[in-house]
């Protein structure tokens, strides 16, 4: 499974990837832009049930779009959650609800 899409905030661009490979459930958000600049934003992302009485968060800095997101989650510099966390969290159809904020204060 590989979920990705494009975020707009703080007037910049990123990009949101989720990946699950095996029994690892993989989270990065990559700023698109100059690759110096990358490590002045970080994110966190807090996952829930679909009532709200569980969740878990993960805050991590921005990786360089320009990196290669299967690298990124070998060195684990990004949201690493075991499966089994989320599938306990995601519904009967296998969605998965999240909260996602970007903010400046990296580095």
């Amino acid at each position: 499974m590989i979920r990705y899409q494009f975020l707009f905030a703080l007037n910049e661009v990123f990009y949101l990837r989720f990946q699950a490979n095996n029994d690892t459930f993989y989270a990065v958000v990559q700023y698109v832009g100059p690759s110096e600049n990358a490590a002045k934003y970080k994110y966190n992302i807090v996952f829930v049930n679909s009532d709200n009485t569980q969740g878990v968060a993960v805050m991590h800095l921005t990786r360089s779009f320009g990196e290669n997101s299967d690298d990124i989650f070998k060195s684990g510099n990004c949201g690493k959650l075991h499966y089994d966390v989320v599938r306990r969290l995601g519904t009967k159809e296998g969605d998965l609800k999240f909260k996602i904020e970007i903010l400046r204060g990296g580095e």
